[in-house]
């Protein structure tokens, strides 16, 4: 991120920071004990999964794609060009 200089990396590093933070969390109310602790990460990680996932990661994707230092290779240029004319 920091090399290709993506502009939400900072809001994407804290997302993972609380991602990190969350599930120390649960961890130890795991480890104490506490009653319905997978209940909470059962929901805590679909969140995150639909959330982070499928909205940020798949933005900081696109954004790769269009970055010089990744080029996508020709063959799938093509392939997405056919598919739009179709």
């Amino acid at each position: 991120m920091e090399v290709l200089e993506y502009p939400d990396r900072y809001f994407h590093y804290q997302k993972h920071k609380f991602f990190r933070e969350k599930m120390s969390e649960i961890c130890d109310k795991i480890r104490d004990g506490a009653p319905m602790v997978s209940t909470e990460l059962l929901i805590f990680l679909k969140d995150w999964f639909l959330a982070h996932i499928e909205v940020d990661d798949v933005k900081y994707i696109k954004y790769i794609e269009g970055s010089e230092l990744f080029p996508r290779p020709e063959s799938e240029v093509l392939s997405a060009s056919v598919k739009r004319q179709a």
